[in-house]
C-alpha cells in the first residue's frame, strides 16, 4: 500500500478516535427547538400511516394534547426531560411493541446491573471493582427509596406488556444514566451516584462512578444468575444463546432457545435435532425460552416441524417450555403455539406479552434526532384469554438464593419430574 494512503489512513482512525466521545450524540445537544418539532411532526405522521390500531387505548385527543405540550416545554440544556415525556407518552399508547427506546444515544450507566427477584430489585452483574455488591437489595439511589424508584422509572421503561415485563424493564432502567437524569434521580452532570444496599440483613453504603455503557459491555464483569445447564452436553450449537444438549444421564435434550435463528439456521438445527433425536430415542423434550426478547415466531413453527417428526418423544408427558418475565413478544407466541401443537407445559414464570395483543415490530427514525420509533403492525390473539400473560402449569419461585448458588429450579423441577 502507497505510504502516503497508509498515513492517511492513520490520520482518520486518529481523529475517529478522539472524536468519538465528542461526536456522539449527547441528549443535551441532541436538535434545536424547531428540529425537535419537526421531528414530532414526523412522530405522529408515522405512527398515525403505519400502526395497526394507534388509538386502542389512548385517546386521540390526549395524544395530540401531550405531544404539542411536549413540543412547547423542550428547553436545549433539559433535552433529557423531553426523552423522558416522549417515552411517558409512547408508553401511554399502550403496547410493548409501541416504544421511544432511545437507541442510538451515547448513555452511560452504573457499572453494576439489577434482576427482579422474589419481589426484590437485586444486583447481578458487577465490574471487578463493585463485585462484593453482588446478590445486595436496592434499598434506595440518592437517597430515593426503591418503591418510588420503581414507580417513576416503571411509568416510562419501553417494551412493556405486562408487570412481569414492567418489572424486567425497571431493572435495566435502574443502570439507565439517561432515565435516571432525566427524572432528576440523579444530578445532570454528576458523575457519580450514592446507593444503599442490603446484604446479609446489614446496610452497604457505597458512592458509584457512572461509566460509559460501551466500557462496561467490554469490561471484565462478574454476576450471577439462576441458570444451569452443566448436566447436558452441547450437540449442536449456532451461539451462547441458541444450541441443544443431550442430557448426561437421561433421553432428555434441552434445547437452549434464547434468540431466534435466521432461516438457514433454523433448517440447520432442526436437521441436526431431528437427527440426534432418532439417534438416541430421545423422551423429553425441554425448550427454554426463558430470557429470549422475541423474533419472528414464524421459524419457531420451523422448529416445531422438525420436532413433530419425532416418533421417540413422548408426546403426552415428555415436552416442557420454560418460561419467564423476559420471555416477550415472539417467544411467548410459541410459549402458546407449543401447548397446542407439541401438546407442552409451560414450567417456570409468567411471560412478560400477553396473548392477545399487538406485535409485529416496524420503526422508523426521526429526521434531526436520528432516534429510532417503533410501532405495531399487526394484532395477534393465541389465546382468548383476559390474563395479560401466558401463566405456567407448573409455577416455580425464584430466589436470590439460587442467583447466589447457580441453581436452576425450573430446570431441575422437569428433570425431577420425568425422572419420576
Amino acid at each position: 500500500m502507497n505510504l502516503q494512503i497508509v498515513k492517511v489512513i492513520a490520520l482518520i482512525a486518529l481523529f475517529v478516535s478522539l472524536c468519538f466521545p465528542a461526536c456522539a450524540k449527547s441528549p443535551e445537544t441532541l436538535v434545536s427547538k424547531e428540529e425537535w418539532k419537526e421531528d414530532l411532526l414526523v412522530f405522529e405522521q408515522k405512527l398515525r400511516e403505519n400502526h395497526i390500531d394507534l388509538f386502542h387505548s389512548i385517546s386521540e385527543e390526549h395524544f395530540v394534547s401531550k405531544l404539542n405540550e411536549i413540543a412547547d416545554d423542550f428547553v436545549e440544556d433539559q433535552f433529557q426531560k423531553s426523552l423522558i415525556d416522549m417515552m411517558r407518552l409512547t408508553r401511554q399508547i399502550g403496547d410493548g411493541h409501541t416504544t421511544f427506546p432511545l437507541w442510538g444515544l451515547t448513555q452511560q450507566q452504573l457499572p453494576i446491573t439489577f434482576s427482579f427477584i422474589d419481589g426484590e430489585y437485586y444486583v447481578t452483574s458487577a465490574t471487578g471493582r463493585y463485585e462484593k455488591l453482588l446478590g445486595s437489595k436496592l434499598v434506595a439511589l440518592n437517597s430515593i427509596p426503591v418503591l418510588d424508584l420503581e414507580n417513576q422509572i416503571g411509568q416510562i421503561v419501553p417494551f412493556v406488556e405486562n408487570e412481569h415485563s414492567r418489572r424486567v424493564r425497571t431493572a435495566r432502567g435502574l443502570s439507565d444514566e439517561v432515565l435516571l437524569q432525566g427524572l432528576g434521580i440523579v444530578g445532570r452532570h454528576s458523575s457519580e451516584v450514592s446507593i444503599e444496599l442490603k446484604k446479609s440483613g446489614a446496610i452497604l453504603s457505597q458512592t458509584l462512578e457512572l461509566m460509559s455503557r460501551k466500557a462496561f459491555e467490554s469490561s471484565e464483569k462478574k454476576s450471577i444468575a439462576n441458570r444451569n445447564t452443566n448436566d447436558f452436553e452441547t450437540v449442536f450449537k449456532t451461539n451462547e444463546r441458541l444450541w441443544f444438549g443431550q442430557h448426561k444421564t437421561d433421553p432428555t435434550i434441552l434445547i437452549n432457545f434464547g434468540r431466534y435463528p435466521n432461516y438457514d439456521e433454523a433448517h440447520l438445527l432442526g436437521n441436526a435435532l431431528i437427527e440426534h433425536i432418532r439417534e438416541q430415542g430421545t423422551q423429553t423434550i425441554i425448550i427454554d425460552l426463558r430470557d429470549n426478547y422475541g423474533g419472528d415466531f414464524f421459524l419457531g413453527l420451523l422448529l416445531a416441524s422438525y420436532l413433530n417428526l419425532a416418533d421417540s418423544v413422548d408426546w403426552r408427558n415428555g415436552v416442557f417450555v420454560l418460561t419467564n418475565g423476559k420471555t416477550f413478544s415472539a417467544a411467548m407466541s410459541n410459549t402458546s403455539q407449543f401447548k397446542e401443537i407439541l401438546n407442552a407445559r409451560v414450567v417456570g414464570g409468567a411471560t412478560g406479552a400477553a396473548p392477545c395483543g399487538y406485535q409485529d415490530m416496524g420503526s422508523f427514525v426521526l429526521p434531526h434526532s436520528k432516534l429510532e420509533v417503533t410501532y405495531s403492525k399487526r394484532k395477534f390473539c393465541f389465546e382468548q384469554s383476559k390474563t395479560d400473560a401466558i401463566e405456567p402449569d407448573f409455577p416455580i419461585e425464584v430466589s436470590i438464593d439460587d442467583y447466589l448458588k447457580s441453581k436452576d429450579a425450573a430446570l431441575e423441577w422437569v428433570l425431577s419430574y420425568t425422572s419420576e
